[in-house]
């Protein structure tokens, strides 16, 4: 005698349950995907914000590392007693071989211009400029401007007074002081009548690669016109204040590092982990 098969029915309960189920798991995947997103973005962008906080950091030393060398190198040739006397007899030869050469031929700076307040003589040199040297290397607005940072207090470090300015279509950082002998201080009388020397650095691609971008590994470190600086930039501001030029950069995004390297893997994973989860629980 056959047996009949046995019918087995479904408890409605159960399918509800087993659906409930899936929907919860999907739902709290969805959720658990969201906050790593979250989390994994965040530190993203808090890792770009504190990189290009420390690059803006770097950029500026870099900038006022140029202020230093300009000021420090103007300093290096004006305490000098040969120099002084030189100056005053308008002793070219001597002048030369000793100060303008350093702009001419060496490439210490990029402009070396010596004042006479006595004779009103005026003798400059940049590269390729034979002995004699020009004068009106820099043009007589702006080199009221320079010779005005004379006037200022000393700043207590005893640096040169430093400006940044354009000039013939480029951006330059100047330093003034006065010559003086060695030994001995001049009377304030003499000290205005002392010489003047004037030292300038343009800022060409390869002072700011050297200076800043190969110095703190900064990329595409370039000038910009007033009002077109990107996301990374300094303003280089002349006498008046007034932006005469934007220093920009690329800033450093580490935090697509972080997004390519863990947060697609991540979600993948997660992704994979859920699809197999609702097959388990249907």
């Amino acid at each position: 005698m056959k047996s009949k098969p046995v019918s087995r029915t479904v408890d409605p309960t159960d399918v509800r349950f087993s659906r409930r189920l899936v929907v919860f798991h999907i739902l709290a995947l969805v959720a658990l995907m969201s906050v790593t997103a979250t989390i994994v973005f965040w530190i993203s962008t808090q890792h770009n914000q504190l990189a290009r906080s420390a690059a803006h950091k770097m950029v500026s030393a870099g900038v006022n590392s140029i202020l230093g060398r300009v000021s420090s190198t103007v300093l290096d040739y004006s305490i000098w007693t040969e120099a002084y006397e030189s100056i005053l007899k308008s002793d070219l030869d001597w002048m030369y071989n000793n100060m303008g050469s350093g702009a001419a031929e060496i490439g210490a700076v990029d402009l070396i211009v010596l004042i006479n307040p006595q004779s009103g003589a005026e003798h400059g040199w940049q590269a390729g400029t034979p002995m004699p040297g020009e004068t009106g290397l820099i043009p007589p607005e702006l080199l009221a401007k320079v010779l005005a940072l004379l006037e200022k207090p000393t700043d207590e470090d005893g640096s040169a007074p430093t400006m940044f300015a354009r000039m013939n279509g480029e951006i330059w950082a100047f330093a003034v002081t006065r010559v003086v002998p060695t030994e001995g201080s001049l009377g304030t009388e003499a000290l205005q009548q002392a010489p003047i020397q004037i030292h300038g650095l343009r800022f060409s691609e390869t002072l700011l690669t050297g200076s800043i971008g190969d110095r703190f590994l900064i990329d595409n470190v370039h000038l910009e016109p007033p009002g077109n600086a990107g996301a990374g930039s300094i303003a280089l501001r002349g006498a008046e204040g007034t932006t005469i030029a934007d220093l920009t950069w690329t800033p450093p995004s580490p935090g697509q590092r972080i997004l390519e390297q863990i947060a697609i893997p991540l979600m993948a994973a997660m992704a994979i982990a859920g699809i197999f989860g609702a097959l388990l629980s249907s």
